[in-house]
């Protein structure tokens, strides 16, 4: 899919590994795995420091979309989007109408789509993604 745009060879690692997740999930139909593959692929491209992982989600995906061109993400989806990741990662299930849920994933999978064909178009935001000091700078939490 997405890796045949670029050659795995040229891709800094943290796009790499967003890539390998974005992947996996295209091809599973349980929605409590896509889901958490999915944050897990956002993750990789955001996360910057061992600390506040879930301030660094909330803060920088509302961000991203915006560099991005996608639907605008609130910080309240954002907080959403990481709270049923964590639900899911750690066992529990997700208490939401399905519609509530199907909205969500689909802003979630679409800032993830979008994010990684910037950034096989734009080599210069690959490299911004690559490096966490410039996603800092950018970004602070």
């Amino acid at each position: 899919m997405l890796m045949s745009l670029w050659p795995k060879s040229n891709l800094p690692q943290r796009i790499t590994r967003a890539m390998l997740y974005c992947d996996e999930a295209a091809y599973c139909d349980h929605i409590n795995l896509r889901w958490t593959l999915v944050a897990t692929a956002i993750e990789a491209l955001v996360h910057t420091d061992r600390m506040k992982s879930t301030k660094q989600f909330v803060k920088r995906v509302p961000l991203l979309m915006a560099e991005v061109g996608g639907s605008p993400i609130s910080k309240r989806e954002a907080e959403d989007m990481y709270e049923y990741r964590s639900a899911l990662a750690h066992g529990e299930g997700l208490n939401q109408s399905p519609a509530t849920l199907k909205n969500l994933y689909l802003k979630m999978e679409q800032l993830l789509r979008l994010t990684l064909l910037h950034a096989i178009q734009q080599p210069t935001f690959a490299q911004f993604l690559a490096d966490p000091n410039q996603v800092k700078a950018k970004w602070p939490v």
